[in-house]
């Protein structure tokens, strides 16, 4: 174990118990901290001077909770200091070796995954996917089977703008927290749209190999219509032969069935399938959505605006180029805006935004 030791002494209270002592209290403590650490323990000097001292402390003879224990009774019986003496600053930390450091890199991703997972508008059947990998992998770990886990590929079917690329992320985060797979450094996610032509897709891909060990999203939007082409199940069956490098998942937009299940049918055919479908944003949660850009800029929206907040996203649905909670962003930061517009023309400096500050926008 390595604990990286730092102490600064006030200079007149050195003097003083120099004086008493006969000895420097850094020389002292020294040999205070080598008793703690026992005599298999080594002190390497990283710096030191007349009131302070920087050291490296390397043992393995007590764990870091007895060393703490004794560091500090020891300053309180040798030198008569305690946590948050004015004569002296005692700072001192754990340098964690790889393997630690690792540990607690995924125990902090995991922890920090939740709160974005309880965000997310609707999506449930995601979120229990993601429910159903946190249950399972302690089962997996322990067997040692990762490779079954990543023998699954998933087929997500979510509209454009709604978030797609937040659940990617999400779910590599996860899999790796959970030792569920490895992957090669932090870009983790690589996004792809498969496109349509008269040539093997196989083609677009020919250099996958130098992106193993990635979560690799397949868009196939465009084959939708030709899944059953020879070139396509052709594709299907070169992914499954490497797939044991990667995560596979294929998005399409949202769709109903029987659509669906002709989709997950032909991908199933050839690789084992999750499908997960992301239910289209109602005009509700598109309005609790829209309060999130609002609440970061210090606004917020009245429920007596809901009615012209509706007819604005229904207007932008109609122009055909509507991106889901992107959309959303935009809408927001027009609103913002007439908003402080009103403000200003009336002499105003509410921060809350109601229905005739939005009036005739759409």
């Amino acid at each position: 174990m390595k604990v990286h030791f730092r102490a600064e002494f006030a200079r007149d209270w050195v003097m003083t118990r120099e004086n008493t002592m006969g000895k420097n209290p850094i020389n002292h403590l020294r040999e205070c901290v080598q008793q703690i650490i026992g005599p298999g323990g080594n002190i390497k000097t990283l710096d030191s001077g007349y009131t302070d001292c920087n050291l490296m402390l390397i043992f393995d003879e007590i764990d870091y909770e007895v060393f703490e224990m004794k560091l500090w009774q020891g300053l309180e019986d040798e030198f008569q200091i305690g946590k948050g003496s004015r004569e002296a600053n005692i700072r001192y930390e754990k340098i964690l070796e790889k393997e630690e450091a690792e540990e607690v890199k995924k125990a902090e991703m995991l922890a920090a995954i939740q709160p974005k997972v309880d965000s997310l508008l609707s999506c449930a059947p995601y979120k229990e996917l993601l429910h159903e990998i946190n249950t399972i992998a302690p089962q997996i770990t322990s067997l040692g089977v990762q490779r079954i886990f990543n023998s699954r590929v998933y087929l997500f079917a979510v509209d454009e703008g709604c978030g797609y690329t937040t659940y990617l992320n999400i779910f590599a985060n996860l899999v790796e927290s959970l030792e569920l797979f490895e992957f090669t450094d932090d870009s983790r996610v690589i996004e792809t749209v498969v496109e349509y032509n008269d040539k093997d897709p196989w083609l677009q891909y020919n250099a996958i190999g130098k992106f193993r060990n990635k979560l690799i999203s397949f868009d196939i939007s465009q084959w939708v219509e030709h899944l059953e082409e020879p070139n396509f199940k052709r594709f299907m069956r070169k992914l499954r032969s490497i797939q044991k490098d990667y995560i596979y998942v294929f998005r399409v937009h949202y769709m109903e069935e029987p659509m669906l299940s002709r989709v997950y049918q032909v991908i199933s055919d050839a690789l084992y399938t999750k499908s997960v479908v992301f239910p289209q944003f109602t005009y509700k949660e598109y309005f609790e959505f829209v309060s999130q850009p609002l609440g970061k800029y210090g606004f917020s929206v009245s429920d007596d605006a809901k009615d012209e907040f509706n007819k604005k996203v229904l207007d932008e649905k109609s122009k055909g180029d509507f991106y889901g909670l992107r959309t959303m962003r935009k809408i927001a930061y027009e609103m913002m805006y007439r908003k402080m517009l009103n403000n200003a023309i009336n002499n105003g400096n509410s921060m809350i935004i109601h229905a005739d500050d939005l009036e005739g926008w759409a």
